[in-house]
């Protein structure tokens, strides 16, 4: 995993993690991704489990083991989404 910053015109820059699927496990383990749907009414909340389920926040699609993929902006992008929408306004020079 590297962590470096990005920076989208007219935005202040904002950091980025550039990781792979298993990565991205070990930050948000399964146990911790569980999707939570309530209404308005104040009805009980629902609880899906995503299991190791990962998905694009993107484009949906289902990010593959050893896929890379970028976190950012509280999102995770899949190999081609952030080839796109992200690498092109990472920053030279960024931490790891």
């Amino acid at each position: 995993m590297t962590e470096t910053m990005m920076h989208y015109p007219d935005d202040p820059p904002e950091r980025v993690r550039l990781l792979t699927r298993e990565e991205f496990l070990q930050l948000y383990p399964p146990a911790t991704r569980d999707v939570r749907v309530s209404s308005f009414d104040g009805a009980p909340v629902e609880v899906f489990p995503l299991g190791d389920l990962v998905v694009c926040d993107h484009c949906n699609a289902e990010v593959q083991p050893q896929e890379n993929c970028a976190l950012a902006m509280n999102r995770l992008y899949c190999n081609s989404c952030s080839q796109e929408w992200i690498l092109p306004y990472v920053l030279t020079g960024g931490t790891q």
